[in-house]
């Protein structure tokens, strides 16, 4: 076509095309196979009723996970929108502060070596080195409660502030040595309960280490390990939610 006979097909600011050669193929089963040339693709094909198209398609459960670097940062990021180096200038300020030292001595007995190390894991891949002082000071900083959650193990572990305060709850991955962290949602301190029944409150190794047999029966109780064994007995089973 040319320029002349696109104008003259002009009418109401539409061009009308005659389509001369067009051919309608209408696909049919016997189509299909040069198409579908995958086992999910066919497994459609085959169960397709030509006059009903509603297909009940069952998706690939796949349990993979992506690890990545400084995974913990990265989901802060996205909390706070701040980016990496924003999140690692305030925690190093906060830290570094004369204004720090009470609330790190609450933390540890050693504020001065603890604020030596939290300087030091900021330079490196945060994941394989987060501890649970660090964690509380995020939470400080940043005015929010943090939940990680342990799916494999169904243990969760709670940094709490203040109960006002969100709680972010993250996912915990782990695979040969690495570790890595996902957010998973924000609730409410009323909430709580609900999305942690079904998991088990991590416990704390040096604190039952030093716990007696009575103290370590309690706990037993609600982990459901037997509390007529002996006391390194229990302390054998009670490792497992540490």
């Amino acid at each position: 076509m040319n320029i002349n006979e696109l104008y003259e097909r002009i009418t109401n600011n539409k061009i009308y095309v005659d389509l001369k050669h067009y051919e309608n193929k209408n696909l049919n089963k016997q189509n299909y196979d040069e198409i579908f040339n995958n086992i999910s693709l066919n497994y459609i094909k085959n169960n397709t009723d030509e006059t009903n198209y509603k297909l009940d398609i069952k998706t690939q459960n796949n349990n993979s996970y992506n690890y990545i670097e400084n995974s913990f940062l990265k989901e802060l990021s996205t909390i706070t929108f701040l980016e990496l180096n924003e999140i690692k200038t305030q925690i190093t300020k906060f830290v570094n502060s004369s204004g720090s030292s009470e609330y790190l001595k609450s933390l540890s007995r050693s504020y001065k070596k603890l604020r030596i190390n939290i300087n030091n894991v900021l330079v490196k891949n945060l994941d394989n080195d987060l501890f649970n002082e660090l964690i509380y000071i995020f939470c400080k900083v940043f005015n929010i409660n943090i939940v990680i959650l342990n799916d494999k193990t169904n243990i969760y572990n709670d940094f709490i502030i203040d109960e006002a305060f969100n709680y972010y709850l993250f996912n915990y991955h782990e695979k040969e040595n690495n570790k890595n962290y996902k957010f998973k949602e924000t609730i409410n301190h009323h909430d709580k309960f609900n999305h942690l029944k079904k998991y088990k409150k991590k416990l704390e190794l040096n604190k039952i280490k030093q716990m007696k047999i009575n103290e370590l029966k309690e706990i037993a109780k609600d982990y459901k390990v037997n509390i007529t064994q002996k006391k390194t007995d229990l302390l054998h089973d009670l490792i497992k939610f540490t």
